[in-house]
């Protein structure tokens, strides 16, 4: 990933930034150059840019998205034959103990390993298929190979991605420092959606669910879309659909945001419709900024929701399964005085003393350490 925006980017960086004050030596193997590499670059890390691509390209789900699956194939295995040459190059020169690639969807890592005959670590921040349109059929390659490794950022991403004899732990990302959390006391009317616009993310049944409630009430409560897609047909898709809906006056398509805190931070709702999220990130983030969070009851979503049941014995958020279910909690929202900030202040001080004690930096930075000090010694044992 060369952009800062998505989440497996943004935890990525935190975890750099967290291993490196530990006196861990990295180098950030990029993709490009942009604002993740300048961010790097920023805080004293170095970094090289290899010009590598997934391990398989985007699918889009349709008939000419089958038909430039294979060109594009063809055109990423030429680029990242061309990166792991160079990769090679660098790593005789840096001499890394271990290979971390932060994210599962890319393989250019373990084909470094493989080389080198190093530990490699993949970072399972996705599903795959189910939750971004990318397969992953370099997971047969990754459990030939004796020194890989696994980190998975939920339950049911750890159940995904592991097989009998597979190691691969869990480690919640790190969202939040202590002192973090903070509460409007003004919130604004609008309801809020945040993250990539493509089907998997749920966009389409938040859109039906929002037309569902009255007029009057969306006029009260417009809802704001802050995202984007690199499928220009998608957003022109989902531009018709607000127009069949007859809401289109009533969405405000905001585009890739950098204050997306402060929208949070401001809301009255967000809401977090995705079929298959791996963790949440969104859900927490929403939290620590003081914002009742309306969520799909299941994968990640369900599991921040769980989470924080079992450590307060309170809901921390409000669940969804159903296009119906969502139309009536939007629907209560903008009626009902029970949603009102006031009687929804403890739901979410519940959620944020979960997310505190949880997703903290220190603790995820910590857990990483202690698995990397884990496989080196595991490494060292093995070739005694």
């Amino acid at each position: 990933m060369s952009s800062i925006k998505g989440g497996a980017s943004k935890s990525g960086l935190t975890l750099v930034r967290g291993l490196q004050k530990r006196g861990i030596e990295i180098v950030a193997a990029c993709p490009a150059e942009g604002s993740l590499s300048s961010a790097l670059r920023k805080d004293g890390i170095k970094v090289e840019t290899f010009g590598y691509e997934w391990a398989y390209p985007y699918f889009e789900r349709s008939s000419k998205g089958v038909l430039k699956f294979l060109p594009k194939l063809i055109r990423d295995r030429r680029r990242n034959r061309k990166a792991l040459r160079r990769m090679m190059d660098f790593a005789q020169e840096f001499k890394p103990d271990i290979i971390h690639t932060n994210s599962g969807v890319a393989d250019i890592g373990l084909r470094l390993a493989r080389r080198l005959g190093l530990p490699h670590v993949s970072h399972f921040r996705e599903f795959g298929w189910k939750d971004c349109s990318a397969v992953m059929w370099h997971e047969r390659r990754m459990r030939s190979y004796p020194l890989q490794h696994g980190i998975a950022i939920g339950k049911d991403i750890l159940k995904w991605h592991t097989r009998t004899g597979d190691d691969n732990i869990l480690i919640y990302n790190g969202i939040v420092n202590k002192g973090d959390s903070r509460i409007c006391p003004h919130k604004e009317s609008y309801i809020l959606y945040v993250g990539a616009l493509f089907k998997e993310k749920g966009i389409e049944d938040l859109l039906e669910a929002y037309s569902r409630i009255d007029a009057d009430l969306r006029k009260k409560h417009p809802l704001k879309i802050a995202g984007s897609t690199v499928d220009r047909r998608y957003m022109d898709y989902l531009a018709d659909l607000t127009n069949r809906l007859g809401i289109s006056e009533d969405v405000d398509w905001l585009g890739e945001r950098n204050d997306i805190n402060d929208l949070m931070y401001k809301a009255k709702a967000l809401v977090v419709p995705s079929h298959n999220e791996a963790f949440g990130r969104i859900v927490v983030e929403g939290i620590i900024n003081g914002c009742l969070v309306i969520g799909r009851d299941k994968a990640g979503i369900k599991e921040q929701f769980d989470n924080g049941l079992e450590l307060t014995s309170e809901e921390i958020g409000l669940r969804f399964n159903t296009i119906e279910e969502l139309s009536d909690i939007l629907t209560q929202i903008g009626h009902s005085e029970t949603y009102s900030p006031d009687n929804t202040s403890t739901m979410i001080a519940l959620g944020q003393k979960t997310v505190e004690n949880l997703y903290s930096i220190e603790q995820y930075v910590s857990s990483v350490a202690d698995f990397y000090q884990k496989i080196r010694f595991s490494s060292q044992a093995r070739f005694r």
